[in-house]
């Protein structure tokens, strides 16, 4: 037979056996197994959400192939100022503010000039000579900068306002060629205009780009 404990308060009185005190005390543990779960659970969620806003935030990565035209993915960069430097920004590559990726631009009108940045990646088997097309043929000025792989730089230019050379597309959409190393090429692209800032762009190779400027030859006029 079980021992009768007898529990008294100023407002109530009541009788356990030992039986009850034995299950609280699994109750007690049971509530700690489920706290310690509850909290390791919370821990792997929030580690989730980190991994999940790092992705989302990371450079957006468009991949080359061969007789391939891409459009590729930006991200906005924010708050450079006029004394930054393209060298800068790369050196500062992992922890520059970035908008989330998307697909061109359509950001309307701006005073000032805005910074997109892109991450390409080209197989050794893949030719390093890509174009880099804007959609838009009313931009003013766009400056590209890319770093390859081996730390070399080039930069880029191209726009209404920057004087065609030999070596200019020939087409009027605003295009630079560019000589991508073998991995990873990080480019940062400057875009000031007075028009609206609304573009696609792309990566083409010399095919691909042969054939948009007859296109436009037959569709505009150049």
């Amino acid at each position: 037979m079980h021992k009768i404990h007898e529990y008294t308060s100023p407002r109530t009185s009541y009788r356990c056996t030992g039986v009850c005190r034995g299950r609280g005390k699994r109750i007690s543990a049971n509530f700690s197994v489920f706290n310690a779960s509850l909290i390791a659970c919370a821990r792997g969620l929030i580690a989730a959400l980190l991994v999940l806003c790092t992705a989302s935030f990371a450079a957006p990565a468009t991949e080359v192939g061969s007789g391939k035209s891409v459009d590729i993915k930006v991200q906005r960069v924010l708050g450079v100022s006029d004394v930054d430097t393209p060298v800068d920004l790369f050196r500062r590559w992992e922890t520059l503010p970035v908008a989330v990726p998307q697909q061109g631009l359509s950001e309307g009108f701006s005073r000032q000039a805005l910074w997109v940045r892109a991450l390409i990646k080209r197989s050794e088997w893949v030719g390093e000579d890509w174009w880099l097309v804007m959609s838009n043929p009313l931009l003013d000025r766009v400056d590209v900068y890319l770093q390859r792989s081996d730390g070399s730089l080039g930069s880029y230019s191209a726009g209404e306002d920057v004087p065609k050379t030999d070596t200019s597309a020939s087409t009027l959409l605003p295009s630079v060629l560019l000589q991508l190393g073998p991995g990873e090429n990080r480019l940062l692209i400057r875009v000031e205009t007075r028009n609206a800032i609304a573009t696609r762009l792309s990566l083409r190779d010399d095919r691909a780009m042969m054939l948009s400027s007859i296109c436009n030859f037959f569709s505009l006029g150049s």
